[in-house]
């Protein structure tokens, strides 16, 4: 199978499956248990790929991918806070907001942007960054809009902070160990098995975490068109930004830098925080995993059509 043709299917079956299983209730509350699961399981698989040249990719880290986490995990989400208090919008919305602006790159951003021709190492390296640095991003902002009132248990979050994010490190660093000593064919067929792995398990992740979208689509709508809209604007207006900000680099490594900073990692801002921002936060998360697996289908659809990306300035 052509690599364009296994990463069309890849964004079209992960769009597809998030559709189907909002329309489908009983769907999404059957994964519904296992969603936190499958995205530990993601964030492990997507490393994987990268063992065999992580010293250049990790360590050999350059000064745009520390100016690309900078914009995102802290001048973003002060221009999102700041838009918040001005527009004197509820404590509850602009904690969402902090959420969506302070979560790390998804995890299946290295992914993305292979599936979508940009530069795949650049995402790794942002994509590593800015998920070790939104632990603090995310606290830091937290506390700020609350001040003492910060409903969030340290402790808790801390556990699950290393859960989420020392596994996939120890995954990493532990395959990286026996990869090099593998057969070419061998450490091939893991690659593959990762990637496709990667993709289900990001499927199931996707479907699970959009039941409470599936359960008050009918029996609250306007809440649920209310949370579409912030997710949305958020994810668009932080991709544009973006975009708009980082242009000077050339239009390739600006639209890498939109889909780090467009396409965050909720739900891992989710399974750090869990219900002590409320139940709210449920529903909220479950509507923006629609932006992000359905604008890589757009995106990929479109690029068909439009013309190649010019090179990159050096």
């Amino acid at each position: 199978m052509q690599s364009a043709d296994k990463q069309t299917i890849a964004v079209m079956l992960l769009a597809v499956g998030v559709v189907l299983a909002i329309l489908v209730e009983p769907l999404s509350q059957f994964l519904s248990p296992i969603a936190l699961h499958a995205l530990l399981v993601v964030i492990c698989l997507s490393m994987i790929p990268f063992a065999d040249g992580a010293d250049r990719d990790l360590l050999a880290v350059d000064r745009r991918a520390w100016l690309l986490v900078g914009w995102q995990q802290f001048v973003l989400p002060s221009i999102v806070l700041a838009i918040g208090i001005l527009a004197e919008f509820p404590d509850q919305v602009v904690s969402l907001m902090i959420v969506t602006a302070c979560a790390g790159a998804l995890f299946a951003a290295p992914m993305l942007a292979g599936l979508l021709d940009l530069n795949r190492q650049r995402a790794l390296q942002s994509m590593i960054l800015s998920t070790l640095c939104m632990p603090a991003s995310l606290y830091f902002f937290l506390s700020i809009h609350h001040g003492a009132h910060v409903h969030l248990d340290l402790n808790e979050y801390i556990q699950r902070a290393v859960i989420f994010l020392g596994t996939p490190f120890v995954v990493l660093l532990g395959y990286r160990l026996i990869c090099r000593s593998l057969a070419p064919g061998v450490a091939k067929t893991i690659e593959n098995g990762s990637y496709w792995g990667s993709i289900l398990a990001l499927l199931v992740f996707g479907m699970g975490i959009t039941h409470p979208v599936a359960v008050q689509m009918y029996a609250n709508p306007a809440l649920v068109v209310f949370y579409l809209t912030i997710v949305s604007v958020l994810s668009i207006g932080m991709y544009v930004l973006t975009v708009i900000v980082m242009h000077s680099y050339g239009i390739k490594e600006a639209m890498t830098a939109g889909i780090l900073s467009g396409f965050r990692n909720v739900g891992l801002s989710f399974a750090l925080v869990g219900d002590m921002l409320g139940s709210g936060l449920a529903l909220y998360v479950g509507l923006s995993m629609l932006p992000i697996f359905l604008a890589p289908a757009v995106i990929r659809l479109v690029s068909y059509a439009g013309p190649n990306l010019e090179p990159d300035r050096a």
